[in-house]
């Protein structure tokens, strides 16, 4: 179902004057405080502004075709709760959908998107691809997006959960199980999250979900050596929890200094667990093949502090427009992935999203 084509507008991306009033509301994993940032907001045309010592929020996105929006955070307020007062002006309004392409791809077009690009990762095209759909949820009398933070907050505690809202690109919500990177006193630390699986299944992991954890932990070694990064320590892969999925995870350590970090994590992102590999060619068949536009979904997110900037994947996450509210779901594709169960899998991971919509839908009727 097409909406309306997305048309960057090249002259908006690269300008970094102030723009407006931004917010972000965020709760770091495993931590109680749920923090809110206010202040002037800018569009940047790279992420050199984590070196400079700033403290605000950074939302990037998946390619280069839309910029990295930065929050000043002139503001700050750590909250119980986060109440609709809180928010600013617009938060709760829908936005519009007039640049932005969107399409939600039925059950047949996403396992033949599937069939087609496990075709080429058998001719050698790519070794991994990560395709995504999007879900709509028809708008109700109000989007409640303080009661939606508030409620992914106290069910996913050791996710990070944001509510952030920039006039112009909208309001986005999620809650993420997934460290891009983590930078404290010299310390990096990342983690590779690849492989999928219901949280009730007694099977063990499948060849195609080590594989494909595998390929991410492979990424993130290599990058951090070839970013001079030093004492670099990685655990044995395990397995996590994540609402009503499981997940294969590796830790990863090293050590950097505060002016290579936006290098790293330009060499981290995307990582193959969102993009695939090589990477430009996973790019290309993405761009190919998927009909909506990505735009921030799979790119990173998080508070920039002087002592502790913290940058997740936006996954998990969801965006507020005039029709509702589109939710994002993908998975990652290899030689052995079975189109159906790609399907099903996308349709699990929606599951840490969808009853809270329809719970936080229930408080507005």
């Amino acid at each position: 179902m097409p909406i309306r084509p997305l048309i960057p507008d090249k002259d908006m991306r690269l300008n970094t004057d102030n723009l407006s009033i931004g917010m972000a509301a965020f709760r770091l994993p495993g931590r109680s405080a749920r923090m809110l940032f206010k202040g002037s907001f800018s569009r940047l045309a790279d992420n050199s502004i984590l070196s400079q010592g700033k403290t605000g929020f950074i939302m990037a996105p998946f390619g280069k075709d839309l910029p990295l929006l930065w929050l000043e955070a002139e503001d700050i307020q750590q909250l119980s709760h986060l109440s609709p007062a809180d928010l600013i002006p617009g938060a709760e309004s829908p936005v519009s959908t007039q640049r932005q392409r969107i399409h939600l791809a039925d059950k047949d077009e996403y396992t033949k998107q599937v069939a087609n690009i496990r075709e080429l990762i058998n001719s050698g095209h790519a070794g991994k691809v990560v395709l995504s759909r999007q879900i709509l949820i028809p708008a109700t009398q109000s989007h409640k997006p303080a009661a939606l933070f508030n409620m992914l907050c106290d069910l996913y505690p050791d996710a990070f959960v944001y509510l952030t809202s920039f006039p112009g690109y909208g309001t986005w919500a999620g809650a993420s199980p997934e460290t891009l990177i983590q930078y404290r006193g010299s310390s990096i630390r990342t983690m590779a999250l690849a492989g999928t699986r219901d949280a009730l299944s007694p099977a063990e992991w499948s060849a195609k979900e080590q594989d494909e954890h595998a390929f991410v932990s492979r990424y993130i070694l290599d990058h951090l050596q070839q970013q001079g990064c030093t004492g670099i320590t990685v655990t044995a892969p395990f397995t996590v929890k994540a609402g009503r999925l499981e997940h294969l995870r590796t830790d990863i350590t090293a050590l950097s200094s505060i002016q290579q970090l936006p290098a790293i994590v330009n060499a981290l992102h995307p990582t193959p667990a969102v993009c695939g590999l090589p990477t430009l060619k996973a790019e290309t068949v993405i761009r190919q093949t998927e009909k909506h536009d990505r735009t921030y979904y799979t790119g990173y997110l998080g508070p920039v502090l002087a002592g502790e900037i913290s940058l997740f994947v936006n996954l998990r996450c969801m965006q507020m427009i005039n029709g509702g509210i589109l939710v994002y779901v993908g998975g990652g594709l290899t030689a052995l992935s079975d189109p159906v169960a790609e399907w099903e899998e996308t349709g699990l991971k929606s599951t840490t999203l969808l009853p809270v919509i329809e719970k936080m839908q229930n408080l507005a009727d």
